[in-house]
């Protein structure tokens, strides 16, 4: 028996061919097109999961990296402003140091406190300093709130409106960096020599002036003492007595008045010159006792003292010898600010160290996925237009073939 072919069936053959051979090569044009050796997950369902994967992976990973450029470019505003801070207060510094000397008039000493003020001004500048992208960078989580605001008075006052809250950026899987450090635990320092400060009666009538102190391990800086001078008659020898002035008020150490010779109690030296008058008395505030007022001085309240120290010396006797101490105790009270920015400075440093290897990880890891990603689904040229060559000819004989096949009638055998 011999079969038939139907004129129906070899045009849907030879349709056929030719539509397989067409999809084949738009197929192989896509791929040109597109690079990708993988056009859909059917292609390669084992590698399409992976593509999936390390897309994914990359995605997360450009979050990462927007997070180290903007944790480094914050860190990069507050060690500039640290910087700076460190600039105001050496040189507020080297001023208080200028002013505390017997040959000054009243009136150089008006201009340092100028200059001060001028000193402070900038110091509040620092301390509002603003992020590139408009947020003050030492207000903690407050960061849309002027953190520092001077307050006009008698004295004048800086309150910190910020709080003490530490912002923190997610740079690397399970790695988080703080990007940012409240202004009160920058510019807030423990006053004087960090273990007490040394402030003297206004009702003092002497010129006894406080100059250096010192304190070492044990000093007790969990209470506040009281230095008085006693001299019952003008021909009397100066004596002094250093009291409890938290407690009862009992006599911790005495002894006789020799200018320049420390009184020495409990741990502390409290250098002292000038001649004090009789019942004169200066308070030894320590600054781990816990009571209010708070025990830690801001840069900004010392150059507030030290300036409107310097306008008052103008005037002389008592007064003048007041502000010799307070002078004194300023320069103390900035060595501490400066050990304090100095901390804070090198933590900043380290952790720019960290955000900088952290985005060159990061970027390596880039790179690395990116490969991965280019292996498994990039496309080989070189291979696709081989194929490309071959399917158009497969095209082009499936075309003949179609023409050819569907020309053939009995009338060509007739």
């Amino acid at each position: 028996m011999v079969g038939r072919i139907s004129t129906a069936e070899i045009y849907r053959t030879s349709i056929s061919s030719v539509a397989d051979a067409q999809q084949l090569l738009n197929r192989t044009q896509e791929q040109l097109g597109t690079g990708r050796a993988i056009l859909q997950p059917s292609d390669d369902p084992v590698a399409s999961a992976q593509i999936q994967g390390l897309r994914t992976d990359l995605e997360r990973l450009e979050v990462l990296q927007i997070n180290t450029n903007r944790a480094d470019s914050t860190l990069a505003f507050e060690d500039q402003a640290l910087a700076g801070t460190e600039i105001v207060l050496n040189r507020a510094r080297e001023l208080a140091l200028q002013a505390n000397s017997a040959v000054l008039r009243p009136e150089d000493r008006a201009t340092i406190a100028t200059e001060i003020d001028g000193l402070l001004q900038q110091l509040l500048s620092l301390g509002n300093t603003q992020s590139a992208d408009g947020e003050f960078i030492f207000a903690g989580f407050e960061s849309k709130e002027t953190p520092f605001v001077l307050n006009t008075g008698t004295p004048d006052t800086v309150t910190y409106e910020g709080d003490s809250g530490v912002r923190e950026l997610n740079i690397a899987p399970g790695i988080t960096l703080p990007i940012n450090t409240p202004g009160n635990a920058i510019f807030f320092a423990a006053p004087g020599n960090g273990d007490y400060e040394v402030k003297a009666n206004v009702a003092n009538t002497g010129t006894g002036v406080v100059g250096r102190t010192t304190a070492n391990a044990t000093f007790d800086d969990t209470q506040d003492y009281q230095l008085n001078f006693i001299q019952l008659a003008p021909d009397d020898p100066i004596t002094w007595e250093v009291v409890d002035a938290g407690g009862a008020g009992a006599v911790i150490a005495s002894g006789t008045y020799a200018e320049g010779d420390p009184i020495a109690f409990g741990g502390a030296e409290v250098f002292v010159n000038g001649t004090p008058a009789n019942g004169d008395s200066f308070d030894v505030l320590s600054t781990n006792t816990g009571a209010p007022p708070s025990r830690t001085q801001s840069a900004f309240e010392v150059l507030i003292e030290l300036r409107d120290a310097l306008l008052r010396s103008a005037e002389s006797g008592a007064t003048l010898a007041q502000s010799d101490t307070v002078i004194n105790q300023s320069i103390q009270s900035l060595d501490q600010n400066l050990a304090q920015i100095s901390l804070i400075r090198t933590d900043v440093g380290v952790r720019l160290n960290r955000v900088e290897d952290q985005a060159n990880l990061n970027e390596a890891f880039n790179i690395q996925l990116e490969r991965t990603l280019g292996e498994l689904e990039g496309l080989d040229y070189a291979e696709a237009i081989s194929e490309l060559e071959l399917q158009l000819v497969a095209l082009q004989a499936a075309q003949q073939t179609f023409v050819k096949t569907t020309g053939l009638t009995l009338f060509n055998f007739l």
